[in-house]
């Protein structure tokens, strides 16, 4: 009888130690890595392993500082600001026995959007392509004051006006072929010599034979100039094919105009055979697909309605419009373009959009927060996400109009006259 009670005892007891957690849970940083360097926005994974399955929480401390307590999944969405620096981060895991412990502590290196140099412009940057140690940019708010100005920005902490062409009538979209700038002025397509880019001179002009006619974007591929704009002929968008071959003596051998009126053909992007255009300046807007396959009888093959982008650049396979949000459509298939993802850009309208390596650059104009430089990861489209930020106009937030990237480079044009350079990659 005693061997029994002693051995219910037994069984009880260790019931008894069975039902308390005497063991605190195991846990580990998973992302990001030890030493691992990061932006503004980086993504913190827990693991939590406890020996009863009886997880309650986790604290995640950056620098010692409790910034935030989590439920599973343990993931999250971390924002950091400031300069560039190093900092810890380490996680406590509690299980609902009253256990805690304390994962390995890492050190991260985060890596700020850094601004380099600013330097004025003549007026208003419209558009901005870099080539060897100068930015182009097209100027301009209105007819009297515009023109091309050219920085030389070997040093991008002190970008400086090495040359500038004026214009008399307001300046545009504007493209590179060799020596050559070639600038869409509204009322005609200027072709600036640059070869001395302290002394641009207009080397020849085409105008649209019919009086109204306007320009606001011009692509060069080859010996082709493809210009986008209004077609006063129908009021309609307007496309024309110039042959450039000679840049002393421009001359237009196709021409085509879009189905509707009166929305202008306003940022173009060459790809093979077509070229994609936006067709704006309303609520909703248009994506005019062009054939150039025959440069002397360009044809529109279709137009898809759109939300009213301002612009568009194309990586790969891929197109990006800058709106409120970054989208991005996929044109595998030239003729069909697919909406495959959009990035949200929280309180923004965006105004350009660059694509370097893995990641686009976005200039927005932002309505409650200084965050006009936006940059999105993009190596896989399909999963944008947001890394980094940069508040280029302090507390004033003034808009900024439009962004190149180049090397480690972002240069960026805003309302107030301005060129800013800004470093995106160590």
């Amino acid at each position: 009888m005693k061997e029994l009670i002693k051995y219910l005892i037994s069984i009880a007891f260790s019931i008894f130690i069975g039902c308390i957690d005497f063991f605190p849970p195991n846990v580990s940083i998973i992302k990001p890595q030890d030493g691992e360097r990061v932006e503004n926005h980086f993504v913190i994974e827990v693991q939590v392993k406890d020996n009863m399955n009886l997880d309650d929480k986790v604290e995640i401390y950056i620098d010692d500082n409790l910034v935030t307590t989590l439920s599973s999944p343990y993931i999250y969405d971390a924002w950091i600001g400031g300069k560039s620096c190093s900092f810890s981060l380490f996680a406590k895991a509690y299980d609902l026995g009253g256990n805690w412990k304390k994962s390995e502590e890492i050190t991260l290196n985060y890596f700020s959007l850094t601004e380099m140099g600013s330097c004025d412009l003549p007026d208003i940057g419209k558009e901005i392509i870099i080539q060897g140690n100068y930015a182009y940019i097209s100027y301009g708010s209105n007819s009297i004051n515009s023109g091309l100005a050219v920085i030389d920005i070997s040093n991008p902490a002190n970008p400086v006006q090495a040359g500038r062409y004026i214009a008399p009538s307001s300046a545009q979209g504007l493209d590179i072929s060799g020596d050559h700038v070639f600038i869409a002025f509204m009322n005609r397509l200027t072709i600036v010599n640059v070869s001395n880019p302290s002394t641009p001179y207009e080397v020849a002009s085409y105008e649209p034979p019919a009086s109204g006619a306007q320009i606001y974007d011009v692509v060069i591929e080859g010996n082709y100039a493809y210009v986008a704009g209004v077609d006063s002929y129908s009021e309609k968008g307007g496309f024309w094919v110039i042959d450039i071959s000679n840049p002393w003596s421009p001359l237009e051998i196709g021409h085509c105009a879009t189905d509707e009126s009166p929305r202008p053909l306003i940022s173009l992007i060459e790809s093979g055979n077509y070229v994609y255009s936006i067709c704006g300046f309303a609520q909703t807007g248009k994506m005019v697909i062009i054939d150039i396959s025959v440069p002397s009888s360009p044809s529109v093959t279709k137009e898809l309605v759109l939300p009213c982008y301002v612009n568009l650049i194309k990586s790969n396979h891929f197109l990006f419009f800058p709106n409120k949000d970054l989208y991005v459509y996929d044109v595998s298939d030239p003729l069909n373009p697919v909406e495959i993802a959009s990035c949200n850009l929280p309180n923004t309208s965006a105004k350009g959009v660059a694509v370097s390596g893995e990641y686009a650059y976005i200039s927005c104009y932002p309505f409650t927060e200084g965050k006009e430089l936006w940059k999105v990861r993009v190596s896989n489209p399909t999963q944008m996400f947001i890394s980094g930020y940069y508040n280029i106009a302090g507390e004033n937030r003034l808009p900024v109009t439009n962004i190149a990237v180049s090397g480690k480079y972002a240069y960026v044009t805003t309302e107030n006259r301005k060129l800013v350079i800004v470093k995106i990659i160590e």
